[in-house]
C-alpha cells in the first residue's frame, strides 16, 4: 500500500483531531442550535474539500491539510458541543413514575437504580429529569424497563464534597443527573413489563452463568471473583482483595477488558478456521464470530475496554471478509471515534482512557522491546514476549495512573507475569466449565481446578501487597504534567523509529520540560496552607494543612474516628499529605475562635457541640461586621434558623456546613490561633 503515513491512518488524525475539539467543549462549550448548523455546514465543507477542489501544487496540499485539520478540530468541538449538555432539568412535584434504565447496582444495603421520571400532574403525563432511585427491595424483583410509581420526591444531590474525597455530584453531572429518590418497597408500586426477546435472553443467561459458577466453584470466596472475570458481575468483590489487586497493578484482570475478548475471539477464530478453509473463512469469521462477541459484550454490561475490543474486532472482520489489509492503528482510532460519536462523554471515563492507552501503546512499543534481545530458545523468547507486552503495555497507561491515583505499583511486572497467563486460564476453564456444566462429574472437576487456581492468584497478589514498596505514593501531578510525561513518551518513539543525534536532543529538551513541570508540581504542593471547617454529622471535624503535613482536630467520639482514618488513606494521596495528625477536642460546647491579622477578612468563630435548648452565645453580639460564624456538623439542620434569626439584626456572615457544605479557606491570616501541622 503505497501513501504517506497520514494517508495510511486517517482515522489517527481525524479521532485525534476530534479529542482535542471535546478539550476545547471542556473550556467554552457552543451553543447546542449552533452546533448543529456548524456540523452541517462542516461535513458541506469536508465533502466539497474533497471531491471538488483537488491540489497542484506542495503548497495547496499544506494550505488543504491545515484546513481539513481546522476543519476536522471545529467538527469534533461542535459534536461534544451537540451531543453533552450540562443542563438538568429542575424537579417537578407530582406523582412519580419511574422507568428503570439499568439493571441496579448495590450501594451499602440498598439497590442505586438509574431511572427516568415521569410526573403525573393534573392528569397530564410530563417527562421529568434522569434520577438515581435507591430501595432496599430485592434486586431480582426489579429489571430493566420496569416502571414504578411512588408519592416521594426527589431531593437534589448535595454538591459538596471534603476535599480528596469521591465527588458523587460531578459523577452524577456527567450523567445528566442531579437529583436522588428514596424508597422503601413498600412505598414502590411495581408493574413488570415485558422485555424484548434479546433482554430476556440476556437477563437468563447472566442469572444462568452465575448459577452455574455458584454450583460447580468449590470456595465461596473465589466465586466473586469467578464472576466478575467473566461475566463482569463485581457487586460481591472482597475490598480487601480488590485493593491488593489495585495495588500491586493487576486490577485490569477483574474486570472484563480487550484481553479477555481478544482471547475469545482467537479461540472462536481459530476454530472456525479449522472446519473451513479458503476464501469463505474470513466471511464465515465475520458472520459466526462478531455476533458471538457482540452477545457477551452485552451480556457483561458492555465496559468501555468490552465496547473497544467488539467495535475493532468487528471492523477487523469486516476488512477481512471485504479482503482489505488492516492497519491496526487505524481500526483502534477509528473504533475510539464511533464510540466518541455515539457518546461524547465516554472520553472521560477512566476505563476508556486506560483501555485505548494500554493497546495502542502495546501497538507501538511491543515490537521495538522485543528485538532489544534476540533470544533463540523457544521458552526463553516466549517468556521474554510476555515481558514486552506487559512493559509495553505500561508505557502509556503509567502516566494516566499516576494523574488520577498518585501511585506506582513497582511489582506490576512481576504481578502481570503471573496474573495474565493465569488469568487467561482461568477464563478459559469458566467457559469450558459451562459448556460442559450438563455433565456433573466432568463440570466438577473443572470446577475444582479453577478454585484452585483463583485460590492460588489471590494467594499470590495478596503477598505481593504486602511489600513494603509494593506500591510508591507520589504527590498529586497537574494535566500540564500528564501532557509531558505523553511529550516524551513520544520522544522516546520517535529516537526508536529514527535514532539520530537530533531525536536525543529531542528527548533531552523533553526531560528537562517534564522536569520543570514536575518541579512546579512539587512547590505548588508545599506551598500550599489551608484551614477547613468539615460537615460531620453530630461531630467537630477541623482540617489545617501546611504542604505535605495536616493535622485533623475532631470530636472524641468512635463513628468520626473511623472517618478520619478512611479519609486519611483516601483523601492523603490524592491531597499530596504524607504526614498525618490527630488531635482530640473536648467534649464540652466549644465556641472555637481563629483571630485573623487581616482585619477587611474578619475572624471566624465555630460553633460545636452548642446544647440545641440554649440561645445562640450571647458573645456573638461582640462581633464585628466582617466576622463570620460557622455552624459544624453538631448544630441539627433544624436549629440553624434561630441562628439566623439571631445573627440577621448584627449583619453578621454565617456558614452552616449542613446545608453549604465545608468551609476551606487560606490558613495564613489566622496562624497567631493555629498551631501548625
Amino acid at each position: 500500500m503505497n501513501g504517506t503515513p497520514i494517508s495510511l491512518y486517517p482515522f489517527v488524525r481525524i479521532t485525534t483531531l476530534c479529542i482535542l475539539g471535546g478539550c476545547l467543549h471542556k473550556v467554552y462549550a457552543l451553543p447546542v442550535l449552533f452546533s448543529h448548523a456548524a456540523l452541517v455546514v462542516g461535513a458541506t465543507s469536508s465533502i466539497c474539500l474533497e471531491y471538488f477542489f483537488s491540489p497542484r501544487t506542495i503548497q495547496h496540499q499544506i494550505q488543504r491539510s491545515l484546513y481539513t485539520s481546522l476543519l476536522l478540530l471545529m467538527m469534533g468541538w461542535c459534536t461534544f458541543s451537540a451531543r453533552t449538555t450540562d443542563h438538568v432539568n429542575p424537579p417537578q412535584y407530582g406523582n412519580s413514575v419511574l422507568i428503570l434504565q439499568d439493571q441496579g447496582k448495590k450501594s451499602g444495603k440498598s439497590m442505586r437504580f438509574i431511572a427516568k421520571r415521569m410526573i403525573i400532574n393534573n392528569r397530564l403525563m410530563q417527562e421529568g429529569e434522569r434520577i438515581f432511585l435507591y430501595t432496599t427491595s430485592n434486586p431480582i424483583l426489579y429489571k430493566k424497563g420496569d416502571v414504578l410509581v411512588t408519592l416521594e420526591q426527589p431531593l437534589s444531590i448535595n454538591a459538596f464534597h471534603h476535599p480528596g474525597e469521591f465527588d458523587f455530584n460531578a459523577f452524577a453531572r456527567k450523567q445528566n443527573i442531579a437529583f436522588t429518590l428514596y424508597a422503601r418497597s413498600e412505598q414502590l408500586v411495581h408493574f413488570p413489563i415485558e422485555q424484548s426477546i434479546l433482554e430476556n435472553f440476556l437477563l437468563a443467561a447472566n442469572r444462568w452463568t452465575r448459577r452455574v459458577i455458584q454450583k460447580w466453584i468449590s470456595h465461596p470466596a473465589n466465586r466473586p471473583l469467578a464472576e466478575a472475570m467473566l461475566i463482569g458481575y463485581r457487586d460481591e468483590l472482597d475490598q480487601q482483595q480488590l485493593n491488593a489487586y489495585t495495588q500491586t497493578g493487576v486490577v485490569h484482570i477483574i474486570a472484563i477488558s480487550g484481553m479477555h475478548l481478544a482471547l475469545i475471539f482467537l479461540l472462536l477464530d481459530r476454530a472456525v478456521q479449522l472446519v473451513v478453509y479458503g476464501r469463505k473463512k474470513a466471511l464465515l469469521s465475520l458472520i459466526i464470530v462478531v455476533p458471538f462477541l457482540w452477545l457477551f459484550a452485552l451480556l457483561t454490561g458492555a465496559s468501555a475496554s468490552v465496547l473497544r475490543s467488539v467495535v475493532m474486532f468487528t471492523l477487523i472482520g469486516i476488512g477481512n471478509a471485504l479482503h482489505r489489509k488492516n492497519l491496526t492503528i487505524n481500526v483502534l482510532f477509528a473504533s475510539a471515534f464511533l464510540l466518541l460519536v455515539n457518546d461524547p462523554k465516554r472520553l472521560e471515563d477512566l476505563g476508556f482512557q486506560l483501555s485505548y492507552a494500554a493497546v495502542l501503546s502495546i501497538l507501538l512499543f511491543q515490537k521495538p522491546i522485543e528485538q532489544l534481545l534476540a533470544l533463540k530458545h523457544p521458552g526463553a523468547k516466549m517468556i521474554w514476549s510476555l515481558v514486552a507486552v506487559t512493559l509495553s503495555a505500561q508505557i502509556l497507561t503509567t502516566p494516566i495512573v499516576l494523574y488520577h491515583f498518585n501511585r506506582f505499583p513497582t511489582l506490576f511486572l512481576i504481578a502481570n507475569m503471573v496474573a495474565v497467563p493465569l488469568s487467561s486460564c482461568i477464563l478459559i476453564l469458566e467457559i469450558v466449565l459451562c459448556a460442559v456444566s450438563w455433565v456433573p462429574w466432568v463440570a466438577g472437576t473443572i470446577g475444582t481446578v479453577t478454585s484452585d487456581l483463583i485460590s492460588f492468584l489471590n494467594y499470590f497478589v495478596t503477598v505481593l501487597s504486602r511489600v513494603p514498596f509494593a506500591s510508591i505514593p507520589l504527590l498529586p501531578s497537574s494535566m500540564a504534567t500528564l501532557c509531558g510525561w505523553f511529550l516524551l513518551i513520544t520522544a522516546i518513539h520517535y529516537f526508536l523509529k529514527q535514532p539520530s543525534p537530533h531525536s536525543s536532543t529531542v528527548i533531552l529538551v523533553s526531560l528537562l520540560i517534564q522536569g520543570a513541570l514536575r518541579t512546579m508540581d512539587h512547590y505548588r504542593i508545599h506551598q500550599k496552607k489551608e484551614l477547613g471547617i468539615f460537615y460531620i454529622r453530630g461531630s467537630t471535624a477541623i482540617y489545617h494543612r501546611h504542604g505535605t503535613s495536616a493535622t485533623l482536630n475532631i470530636s472524641p467520639d468512635t463513628i468520626v474516628h473511623k472517618w478520619s482514618q478512611r479519609y486519611i488513606q483516601t483523601a492523603g494521596p490524592t491531597l499530596g499529605i504524607v504526614h498525618w495528625n490527630q488531635k482530640e477536642l473536648s467534649t464540652d460546647p466549644l465556641l472555637i475562635q481563629f483571630v485573623s491579622r487581616d482585619a477587611e477578612s474578619g475572624n471566624r468563630f465555630v460553633i460545636s457541640g452548642w446544647p440545641t435548648a440554649l440561645p445562640p452565645h450571647p458573645l456573638l453580639h461582640f462581633l464585628h461586621k466582617n466576622d463570620a460564624v460557622v455552624l459544624d456538623g453538631t448544630v441539627p439542620v433544624w436549629k440553624i434558623s434561630q441562628w439566623k434569626s439571631a445573627l440577621q439584626p448584627l449583619d453578621l456572615r454565617l456558614h452552616f456546613t449542613a446545608q453549604k457544605g465545608p468551609l476551606i479557606m487560606d490558613c495564613t491570616p489566622f496562624h497567631d490561633a493555629l498551631p501548625k501541622p
